[in-house]
């Protein structure tokens, strides 16, 4: 319901539509009283010129329609008439006892630069997406996250930076990645104030800033069309960003979430209000009904209008209760997957961002609500550890047995850093010793899970980020000439080398690990010469799983990896599951199996990945 509402366009004809939710026409609603005490609604803007009468103009302005609807109110008003071009609106709501106040439509789907305004466009371009032709399961994607603003700014000039994206399209399907996890592009506090876009003001909008083209003022919403349909066009799928977990309502009465405004007293609003514990903003409250129809409306909206093909949604430990499906987080994926399956869209992933005191215990909260996956940070953060004392913790081992514990096919989301973390070098080292993080890049991408990359540390980028205050959500502009000096181009190289060997063998991406049981307190091999070895700066662990398509070998392939974070060569003598030829993919370095053992020297900062070639 709620994507149809706001201002829509057919011909020449605009439409506004305003729900207000009643309990008493529907119970399911909300809780409690939550009058809104509307007299009448008036819808102000440019149009009003296009009519023949000022623009902007309060007296002459036309006024919404109060119809009834199952679950409250519908306020209703169709113009006719509009030359093609973008108009600016706002309502004008005034209240019983005679208030009056300027609001931004709550579902509008055009924001202004100025003023928060809503808007409209008569005519423009068709917004044609077309759907991607295979979507893979999550853990066979290599993922590639960008802020569009960092990303563009360094080179897009005056083009928007929906436009820009365009032209790395194929830099990211070069490294192997074949999905963008985008930073949110719903609309936020207006202006041109860097964000990351996480404090969300505007549900169905495309944020101002990212597709605003001051040549082409009414293109807004064929700007993002365009960037997703060309990155499907190379096969490459496109994720949502849903933060729908908080809203940054605003404090002023002419800006900010739209339903806070509608109310006479915005504290009566029953999609405000805590729940279960937010940021920095405004809890959504997850008990109403209404709350919950919006929250899937707005998913429901970006999958099907521009052909997201999967949802991360944002900090869900913010409205997920432990054990309950019926409310939060937990509700909106079980309404979301039944409804993607519904539609055939079976594979579109919902995937989490859980941020629970304990991350292998919030795999339990995935697995009860039936998302396909989750963040799982601690395999960076044990590989951070690793790469800045060239010593892996022992903890690393259950970090990179990373899909333990999902069921139903569901998967972790790995990572080295994220654009909420420093890169991986920041705390252990500069660019010019990128070699460093060779041994946990190949770990990422040899062990279970989707893989993600930021952006930027594909050729080795640095950033430190601040964990709170000053200096944290700041522009860090891509330095896009790195990409292609020696050190860009050996990275690139390995993240493309390294993607490939993952699609090339199925073990690598949903294989068992071993070792299993392990003891995260052993610094030193176990009795099969697996696990960590802490003095020595390796790691070592098998996988088993599926064979690649068409091999001509039966059962199971094996695969053995043994990486070294020390800064000197390591000679040691690896265990094998079966005797005979192993291959290894990273230097050719080939080993005959006599006896379960072979003796290999791995070099420093670097790693061994032995397949069994017989």
């Amino acid at each position: 319901m709620y994507q149809n509402l706001g201002a829509s366009a057919e011909g020449d004809t605009v439409t506004f539509r305003v729900f207000i939710p009643d309990a008493g026409r529907d119970p399911s609603q909300y809780d409690g009283d939550a009058f809104s005490f509307i007299r009448d609604i008036r819808v102000v803007g440019s149009f009003q010129r296009a009519g023949g009468g000022w623009a902007w103009d309060a007296a002459s302005a036309p006024r919404l329609e109060r119809t009834d609807h199952p679950s409250g109110h519908l306020y209703v008003l169709a113009i006719s008439g509009l030359p093609e071009g973008w108009y600016e609106y706002k309502y004008l709501v005034t209240f019983e006892g005679g208030a009056q106040r300027w609001v931004t439509d709550p579902c509008t789907k055009y924001v202004g630069r100025n003023d928060e305004n809503s808007g409209f466009v008569i005519g423009g371009p068709p917004l044609r997406v077309r759907d991607l032709r295979t979507r893979l399961p999550l853990s066979d994607i290599v993922m590639y996250e960008i802020n569009p603003l960092d990303a563009t700014s360094s080179y897009r000039g005056d083009r928007s930076p929906a436009d820009a994206l365009r032209d790395k399209l194929d830099h990211i399907a070069d490294l192997g990645a074949n999905a963008i996890q985008f930073m949110p592009w719903t609309g936020r506090p207006g202006g041109s104030a860097f964000g990351w876009g996480y404090d969300t003001r505007h549900f169905f909008a495309v944020d101002e800033q990212l597709v605003a083209d001051p040549r082409q003022p009414a293109n807004r919403l064929h700007q993002l069309g365009a960037l997703i349909d060309a990155a499907h066009e190379r096969d490459i799928a496109v994720y949502l960003d849903a933060v729908v977990n908080h809203v940054s309502a605003g404090g002023d009465p002419g800006s900010g979430f739209g339903y806070r405004w509608l109310y006479r007293d915005p504290g009566d609003s029953p999609y405000l209000g805590p729940y279960q514990g937010g940021l920095f903003f405004d809890d959504l409250q997850y008990r109403n009904g209404c709350t919950q129809k919006f929250a899937a409306d707005v998913c429901r909206y970006w999958l099907d209008r521009f052909r997201f093909d999967g949802v991360r949604l944002d900090y869900t430990r913010g409205f997920m209760r432990a054990g309950d499906v019926t409310t939060g987080a937990g509700r909106l994926v079980r309404d979301l997957r039944d409804e993607l399956d519904a539609s055939g869209r079976e594979r579109v992933p919902v995937f989490l961002e859980h941020l629970t005191d304990d991350r292998y215990a919030a795999i339990d909260d995935v697995n009860r609500v039936g998302a396909d996956g989750m963040w799982l940070d601690q395999k960076m953060y044990q590989l951070q550890d690793a790469v800045r004392d060239e010593r892996p913790p022992t903890r690393l081992v259950r970090a990179l047995d990373s899909d333990r514990g999902f069921a139903g096919g569901a998967c972790a989301i790995t990572f080295l850093s994220t654009h909420d973390e420093s890169t991986i070098l920041a705390g252990g080292g500069e660019r010019a010793q990128w070699w460093r993080m060779q041994p946990a890049l190949v770990a990422l991408f040899t062990t279970a899970g989707a893989v993600l990359i930021r952006n930027g540390e594909e050729f080795g980028q640095q950033f430190h980020l601040p964990r709170t205050g000053d200096g944290r959500v700041v522009p860090r502009p891509l330095d896009w000439s790195l990409a292609d000096d020696a050190i860009g181009r050996s990275l690139r190289a390995l993240h493309r080398r390294l993607a490939d060997l993952r699609a090339a063998h199925p073990a690598l991406r949903r294989g068992a690990f071993r070792p299993f049981p392990y003891d995260l307190r052993a610094d030193a091999f176990d009795e099969n010469g697996q696990g960590v070895h802490t003095a020595r700066g390796l790691v070592v662990f098998a996988r088993t799983g599926a064979r690649p398509p068409g091999s001509p070998l039966a059962g199971d392939e094996h695969v053995v990896v043994a990486l070294n974070f020390s800064g000197s060569a390591q000679r040691l003598t690896l265990r094998f599951p079966h005797d005979g030829s192993w291959e290894e993919l990273l230097d050719d370095a080939d080993v005959k199996v006599t006896d379960f053992r072979a003796g290999v020297t791995v070099p420093s900062h670097w790693a061994r990945v032995f397949v069994c070639a017989d």
